[in-house]
């Protein structure tokens, strides 16, 4: 079809060429005899024409012109177009002049007989600018002139000899037919050409019909070339199977790095891998046979520099509805990279696979959904679930979440929620139910994998066993909050336990406080281990008194405390009363009546906000104290008795004033962390310093003015005769030395020895500070009482003169603030 065309339009253009030129040769040999004599005269006169400007005009002239609006002002532009329209009006043949100048190859009218004109481009002209020889030409233009059509205009353009090609004279001759015989010849031969064309038109038509129809064709096979060439994959089209190759596109050279010389003479067979060559065969005849039209495979080529390329080759059979051939067409796409990078990437999944393998728990990565859904796991997952990995993924036999505990999912769904949203890193910690039943707490830390657009599509983390972990966290939480002893709960939690039960959720919340008197005598006659099981035993009883929530602790070496929450005043006093009762039978059992404790009890309830649990804990203590002081049967407490009321009969003291030094002077002893058995020797000593006053004159002690000096040295007597009475009592022996060194001063400036700094015994110092304070915040015979504030100035005036300065920090700090 493509050569029939081509041939049919060659013979027609042959054809047609010969009867053109045929008339062209004719209507040339006419015309140059018609037009010859007018011509010359033409042609000599613009000769003429053109020397007389060019001597007129100097070269200069059109060097001083800007070829703009500007020039009609010169009157240099001016001169020169009075000069043409003269020469245009002497000359009734002439219809116009005008001058153009080359500037950068197109002609611009620099000056012409239009006086209404400005220097411009001349596109007219410029368009038979490049037909212009040295000779003159002349040009047939349109007729411009509406009033007269039997008339031509010729145009004449002269180059100025003295301009070097860039000036031109242009000259318009306007021609009137009925003028001039030969024209009208002309016009007869022009119309028997006319006449000759219209015979010919009809072939014409034809062969523009069918050199459109074949560049269209050639468009089409030039557009399918192109884009052959430029796709990014090779193309090879050909016929008989791969015997005769028609087209290969210049992309499958690059891809297999052979030449199209190469490769349609070695054909395929001779640069494929040897591996690839029975699979492309037995593809290759499945096609041939008709059993396949096509298939796809990834094959290897071999390159000139004996390099391997990975290709995609897809073949496709096919025939044309003309032709009885087999074609194919074969694509070929590069797929190196992608096999190198697959390579890779099966290397480091391997790589990862073995990496799980070896890790100390699961491994995951999960859709960011309610359920957990695992998408990948590692092999941990039997270790930690029970599960085999193929039986979560994807949920298909369970899904993950179902292991966590149902009270711990809402906290742990909302924790991902916050964290992941946030791209934080999540860490928790929860338990899990595993397949055998069997309950583990996990550790989970992992963040979320956000696409792009910053939407979270995934979860990835590890969930390892944490359950022996939680099982030492949990002994060492006990071993922190419990007595060692006991196995109550200690110090420490109780008071966590205030901070969380002082809220009106509670209200009324009730505090007791237990002592227990005369186990120093137990550890010292029976030893320290039945001491110890004596409150082992006392725990126990106490733990069976106090219900459900209540919450008992030992707070110290004899010294027991238990809170009770929603407990009124009157039943924590039942609840007090009952502890009494059985441990005295608990007592009376266990020791006999030759080893008897005593157990001092107090209590307080705290109803709403408005006071401290401090001032709670204060009325508690205050209450346990009294009735230490009230039901103490120790082995001593005779001659106790007796020298307190020998004391309270002889002078001012009075046994207020003893139970508020013992408060404050144990307080600081608490403070100050003396042992149990140093605060109860300051106790006593609290109670008896002043015991030595029993040995002065009534009239010195209770004189209500100054003393004289003579008066003064025997009040000085009173510590020295303390602590010789306490000497004769065996019970006493041990606080001796506190009363004979109550009244030493810091700064050694004191009586009766003029001991200086820590010489002094430390409970002579806390006396020091105790009872000086109740001195002056008490009314006296001999002194009015100061305020509160008074008195700490005074204390901290004298310290380290007078006092211990670190007993008086404390004492002022500690006790005081609180009181």
């Amino acid at each position: 079809m493509r050569n029939y065309h081509h041939k049919t339009i060659k013979n027609s253009v042959f054809l047609i060429g010969i009867i053109i030129f045929t008339i062209i040769l004719l209507t040339i040999v006419l015309l140059r005899n018609l037009c010859e004599k007018g011509i010359k005269n033409i042609r000599a006169e613009s000769i003429r024409i053109g020397e007389t400007i060019e001597t007129v005009v100097p070269k200069p002239v059109f060097s001083t012109f800007e070829y703009s609006r500007s020039d009609l002002d010169k009157a240099e532009y001016q001169d020169l177009q009075a000069l043409l329209v003269d020469i245009a009006d002497k000359n009734r043949d002439i219809a116009y002049i005008a001058i153009y100048k080359v500037i950068d190859n197109r002609l611009f009218t620099v000056i012409d007989t239009a006086l209404d004109s400005i220097p411009e481009f001349d596109a007219q002209v410029q368009a038979d600018f490049y037909h212009i020889r040295p000779q003159i030409e002349p040009v047939l233009i349109k007729n411009n002139n509406k009033k007269d059509l039997l008339s031509y205009r010729f145009s004449l353009l002269i180059p100025f000899a003295a301009m070097d090609g860039e000036l031109f004279l242009r000259i318009d001759y306007q021609i009137r037919i009925w003028e001039n015989l030969y024209f009208i010849q002309i016009f007869i031969i022009i119309g028997l050409i006319l006449l000759l064309f219209l015979t010919l038109l009809f072939s014409v038509r034809i062969l523009f019909k069918l050199k459109k129809k074949t560049n269209q064709i050639k468009e089409q096979q030039d557009l399918i070339k192109n884009f052959l060439e430029k796709l990014p994959f090779g193309i090879v089209f050909g016929e008989n199977h791969g015997q005769t190759i028609l087209y290969v596109n210049a992309t499958i050279s690059r891809i297999i790095g052979r030449s199209h010389d190469e490769i349609t003479e070695f054909g395929w067979m001779g640069y494929t891998h040897p591996e690839d060559i029975d699979i492309i065969c037995e593809q290759h005849n499945k096609l041939k046979s008709g059993e396949i039209s096509s298939y796809t495979i990834q094959k290897r080529y071999i390159k000139s520099d004996d390099t391997i390329v990975w290709v995609k080759l897809s073949v496709i059979s096919f025939k044309t509805f003309d032709s009885k051939k087999d074609y194919y067409l074969c694509i070929f796409e590069d797929i190196t990279d992608s096999m190198l990078i697959e390579t890779k990437f099966q290397e480091i999944r391997r790589s990862n696979s073995l990496l799980l393998s070896h890790l100390h728990g699961m491994a995951y990565r999960s859709s960011f959904d309610c359920n957990r859904t695992l998408q990948t796991v590692s092999s941990g997952c039997y270790e930690l679930t029970g599960y085999q990995p193929e039986q979560l993924i994807n949920n298909h036999t369970l899904a993950f979440n179902s292991f966590i505990l149902a009270e711990y999912r809402k906290y742990i769904q909302d924790k991902y929620d916050y964290t992941v949203k946030g791209r934080e890193i999540f860490k928790l910690e929860y338990p899990i139910k595993t397949a055998n039943g069997e309950i583990k707490w996990v550790y989970e830390q992992g963040q979320g994998v956000v696409d792009e657009a910053g939407q979270v599509i995934a979860l990835e983390g590890l969930i390892i066993d944490i359950t022996n972990r939680k099982q030492r966290e949990s002994k060492i939480e006990y071993l922190i909050n419990h007595d060692p002893l006991t196995n109550l709960y200690n110090r420490r939690y109780f008071e966590q336990t205030i901070k969380e039960l002082d809220c009106p959720e509670y209200f009324p919340l009730s505090f007791i406080i237990t002592d227990i008197n005369g186990l120093k005598k137990i550890n010292d006659t029976l030893g320290y281990e039945q001491g110890d099981r004596t409150l082992i035993v006392i725990g126990h009883w106490l733990q069976s008194v106090c219900r459900e929530n209540d919450v008992l602790a030992r707070t110290g070496d004899d010294e027991f405390r238990i809170l009770l929450p929603h407990t009124s005043s009157r039943a924590a006093e039942r609840i007090a009363c009952r502890i009494n009762a059985a441990f005295n039978g608990k007592n009376r059992y266990t020791f006999g009546e030759q080893m008897t404790l005593c157990l001092s009890v107090g209590y307080a309830t705290k109803e709403n906000e408005d006071i401290s649990f401090k001032n709670i804990i204060k009325t508690a203590e205050d209450k346990m104290f009294l009735n230490k002081l009230l039901e103490n049967k120790s082995l001593h407490f005779s001659v106790l008795s007796l020298l307190k009321a020998a004391l309270f009969a002889r002078s001012q003291e009075t046994e207020a004033h003893s139970l508020r030094l013992i408060k404050y002077t144990k307080k600081i002893g608490k403070y100050l962390a003396l042992k149990s058995s140093e605060l109860n020797d300051l106790e006593i000593f609290s109670m008896l310093h002043d015991i030595g006053k029993i040995g002065i004159n009534d009239n010195i002690l209770n004189k209500p003015g100054k003393l004289d000096e003579k008066e003064w040295g025997e009040i000085k007597k009173h510590p020295r005769i303390g602590y010789q009475i306490a000497m004769a009592t065996p019970d006493l022996k041990k606080i001796a030395p506190y009363i004979l060194y109550h009244h030493e001063r810091w700064d050694g400036s004191g009586y009766p020895v003029g001991l200086k700094g820590e010489t002094i015994p430390l409970h002579s110092r806390i006396l020091a500070v105790a009872d000086a304070y109740d001195a002056m915040t008490e009314d006296r015979i001999y002194h009015k009482a100061i305020s509160k504030k008074e008195a700490i100035t005074e204390l901290k005036d004298h310290a380290g003169t007078q006092f211990d300065p670190e007993i008086v920090r404390v004492f002022i700090e500690k006790v005081l603030k609180y009181e």
